[in-house]
């Protein structure tokens, strides 16, 4: 099984077209099974879409003309891959923006489970953090989830307390979580820590072969100035052990074209 994980920052970035073909050409050339976006945007004032085939809407906004999962399933669609996806609107970015996240699966989607991890709730607090599940019928008896989480020590939303609300929520079966965790692997006594103290694994450690780890650098949106070396804050993480071949770094120039401000991870998993 091929996993991958990406912080798409759709819609924000220079070239995006060009950007946004090569990132069909990765996904074409690669053909993960499971695919967790994070920023996955369209414009408010945007028409709205009618529902293109498997594609479902979850949450409280409706699908706009420039989304970018509804291009993507479609695109793909043409070059013979049949993609479903689930996407979640959450809340306003930027002032223009119905910003969410989403789930592709080349698994017809059974299931969708929406949580929300922040105190807010509210549409126009971009503070506000939900995570998006998904079950195959392929695979019954694995959620797959696309997570978002703030930082550590933000002062009205910090990750920790979302962190301990996840953890509430989260079905008692073989999870995945993979995203924007927004906590360095590198920094000690923080969510990382917290993280795999609760019981996850991190894949990238599980992994037999690992190409890259950087996944953030300083010109990330959120952590200007931060680390010159760069982050990894984008993971792929499970609540067991499991055999891991590959973990590697996508997206990022080496493997794949740069897409976004962040990089994405991809991993291969024996079931």
């Amino acid at each position: 099984m091929r996993l991958m994980t990406l912080n798409i920052h759709s819609l924000m970035t220079e070239d995006n077209s060009e950007k946004y073909r090569n990132f069909v050409d990765f996904l074409a050339k690669m053909r993960p099974d499971v695919v967790a976006l994070q920023e996955v945007s369209q414009t408010i004032g945007a028409s709205p879409m009618p529902h293109p085939e498997g594609l479902t809407e979850c949450g409280r906004i409706p699908l706009k003309a420039d989304n970018l999962c509804c291009h993507l399933i479609r695109e793909l669609r043409t070059r013979g891959m049949h993609y479903h996806c689930a996407w979640l609107g959450i809340k306003c970015g930027y002032g223009k923006y119905d910003e969410g996240i989403a789930v592709l699966s080349r698994f017809p989607i059974a299931e969708t489970k929406v949580l929300t991890v922040s105190r807010t709730d509210a549409y126009d607090n971009w503070k506000t953090r939900k995570i998006l599940g998904i079950r195959t019928e392929s695979l019954p008896d694995m959620w797959f989830f696309s997570v978002h989480y703030s930082w550590w020590n933000d002062a009205e939303e910090p990750m920790q307390a979302q962190w301990e609300r996840t953890l509430a929520q989260l079905p008692d079966c073989r999870l995945w979580l993979m995203g924007d965790f927004n906590n360095p692997a590198e920094c000690r006594g923080e969510g990382y820590d917290a993280i795999l103290a609760s019981g996850f694994y991190d894949t990238y450690h599980l992994a037999g072969t690992r190409s890259g780890s950087i996944t953030a650098t300083a010109a990330t949106d959120g952590w200007h100035g931060h680390s010159a070396e760069g982050m990894r804050i984008d993971m792929i993480l499970t609540n067991r052990e499991c055999r891991v071949t590959e973990s590697k770094v996508v997206c990022n120039g080496e493997n794949g074209a740069v897409v976004s401000d962040h990089f994405g991870v991809m991993i291969e998993v024996m079931l």
